[in-house]
Order: C-alpha cells, then structure tokens, then sequence
C-alpha cells in the first residue's frame, strides 16, 4: 500500500495503524532533532515527548483540517506544546539526592 498524508490521516481517523507507522517514519527524526536543537532535549527525552505527540495527534485526529495547515506544522504545533509542557514539569521535579527522593539538605 502506498502511503501519503492524506491517506496517512484517513487511516488515522479510521482506527488503523499504518497511518500512525507512516507518519512516524516520515516525521519522527525531523521532530526528534528539532526537539534537541530548539529545547535542548536529550534525545531520550526528545523520543518521550515524541510519543507525547504523536499520542496527541491520535486523539485529535479528528479535528485535524488540512486547509488550515499542513500535517508538519500541525505535528510541529502539538510537539512545541509538548516540549513546553515537558520543561515546565521538569521546573516542579524536586532535585537532590542520587536516591531519586529529592531530599535536599
């Protein structure tokens, strides 16, 4: 089967899979490198809120309008609020000991 977005997205919107595997394959290394450049993500946590992403894309699938925006900017908009999100977490994560427990002395 030959993929595009368009198909990619009706995919989507009709429970499949392949749409999801496709979109991945066509966008996750751009997204991943562009989480790392922009937000100074590790690639771990830049795959983390790549997953982040996509899941999003999943459940708003619906909403989604391609006379509005292209599927790039549309996945770029989702993972800039991600990555924010992400870094505003990471604000509220107690540092300390090596324990992991955040006991600061």
């Amino acid at each position: 089967m030959i993929m595009n977005n368009d198909a990619a997205i009706e995919d989507l919107r009709n429970g499949g899979q392949a749409g999801l595997t496709f979109i991945f394959n066509q966008y996750g290394k751009k997204l991943i490198h562009f989480f790392q450049r922009r937000y100074g993500l590790s690639h771990q946590d830049a795959e983390d809120v790549l997953q982040n992403t996509l899941l999003k894309l999943v459940r708003s699938i619906h909403s989604y309008d391609k006379q509005k925006s292209c599927l790039h900017t549309y996945l770029s908009k989702i993972g800039v609020n991600e990555c924010i999100d992400w870094l505003n977490q990471q604000k509220h994560i107690p540092t300390g000991s090596s324990t992991g427990l955040g006991i600061i002395p």
